[in-house]
């Protein structure tokens, strides 16, 4: 049964009958996040190889104020809460579906990393109908956890108000006993009945008001019981609380809200990239065969 619905969503999602929009985030998009942050010291920069790309690193304690968030733009993924040691950002080492992949690194429990975006058009959280998204471990991560995926709800749907947001986490662990493959790529499929957690659960109504968190109650649960609330964004990343250390990445990133599907991909733009000879000889080859094929036209 589990098998069933997992290829029914996977269908869903890589092929909505409805409108799509695939957007290429590329690593030089990212916000020039720089400076202090309370103990925390935040530095954005360019890999210059043998991976490239650009990394967020913040050094210091990584509680609170000490952690670096850039200014949300609607729209585009930004680093958020970034703090203890971590790192994130955009890079070529994961390469998934072209040269590179969203990129974390942490050493330590305090650490904590994240990417976010901020929705122009928030949906109404109802309307979702699954998530999707690829993550990668290195097997000399001692950390038993995976990067995860977050939604982020406005609780009554005004987003003119600030003080009912939380989160809607996407775990591993509360959802499966398979800890997924080491230095590979897995992929994560999210649907009515998989269980999500809320960070801050005094602000939504939880209908099975089992545990602390509502680690028991699914996408299905928070719809129904939390009809007027809108997703404002996504969030991926790592920590905090987590023992140990990580290195992954994540790529893929698919929200399908009723008939409507958006794909996030990261990419690493490479400055003055040369074509290989061989590409250059294909590009010859269509370019004549363009001017063959108007000859016979005309």
């Amino acid at each position: 049964m589990k098998a069933f619905r997992f290829a029914t969503i996977s269908i869903l999602l890589a092929a909505s009958a409805g409108a799509a929009s695939a957007t290429t985030v590329l690593n030089n998009s990212l916000a020039n996040l720089n400076g202090s942050f309370g103990a925390g010291v935040a530095t954005t920069s360019p890999l210059a190889g043998p991976q490239y790309g650009t990394l967020t690193t913040v050094n210091g304690p990584g509680a609170g104020a000490n952690r670096a968030s850039a200014s949300y733009v609607a729209d585009q993924w930004v680093q958020r809460n970034v703090g203890g040691n971590a790192s994130v950002g955009i890079t070529t080492h994961f390469a998934r579906s072209g040269n590179g992949s969203a990129y974390y690194s942490s050493n330590g429990s305090n650490a904590k990393a994240d990417l976010e975006i901020a929705f122009s058009s928030p949906a109404l959280l109802s309307a979702v109908t699954g998530l999707r998204y690829d993550w990668y471990k290195t097997g000399s991560s001692t950390a038993s956890q995976h990067l995860a995926l977050k939604l982020l709800v406005d609780a009554d749907g005004n987003t003119n108000t600030f003080n009912d947001i939380s989160y809607l986490i996407y775990e591993l662990g509360y959802n499966t006993g398979d800890p997924g493959a080491v230095d590979a790529w897995n992929q994560v499929l999210i649907d009515a009945d998989t269980f999500l957690w809320a960070n801050n659960l005094s602000v939504l109504t939880d209908p099975k008001a089992g545990t602390p968190y509502g680690y028991d109650t699914t996408l299905s649960d928070w719809q129904g019981a939390n009809q007027n609330a809108r997703v404002l964004g996504l969030s991926v990343g790592l920590g905090s609380g987590w023992v140990g250390s990580y290195e992954g990445g994540v790529d893929n990133i698919v929200l399908a809200v009723g008939e409507t599907r958006s794909n996030w991909n990261f990419e690493v733009q490479l400055e003055n990239t040369v074509p290989e000879p061989g590409t250059l000889g294909l590009i010859a080859l269509g370019l004549l065969g363009t001017a063959a094929l108007r000859r016979r036209k005309a």
